[in-house]
């Protein structure tokens, strides 16, 4: 199964730095759908940047798919190899991809 599709927001609440992550998802006749309660122990900052950061996570993702793309292509050309720094980072992307799909073994 894929994700919510749309875009994806950290809203904050009134009067501090914890909120929500919605999404405006046009399958639903909604003005948006809740992805995550964000809540703050320790500091507020830091719980606006756990928002920002799983707001961004649609992004994130279609980047690694891209860059990995872009990879595969690149690796198999008759060109030079990459780095050993390449294949590290093409690894990398390969593993967060598996782990948004579930396919990590975790």
């Amino acid at each position: 199964m894929a994700h919510t599709p749309g875009s994806w927001k950290f809203r904050k609440h009134l009067g501090g730095e914890e909120g929500e992550v919605i999404a405006q998802d046009v399958r639903f006749d909604t003005d948006f759908l809740y992805i995550a309660e964000i809540f703050g122990h320790y500091q507020d900052d830091e719980c606006a940047a756990n928002g920002r950061l799983i707001a961004a996570a649609p992004d994130l993702l279609a980047a690694c798919k891209s860059a990995l793309v872009w990879f595969e292509r690149w690796t198999s050309d008759e060109d030079e190899p990459p780095a050993s720094w390449g294949w590290e980072l093409k690894g990398e992307l390969a593993a967060a991809i598996a782990k948004v799909k579930g396919s990590d073994g975790a």
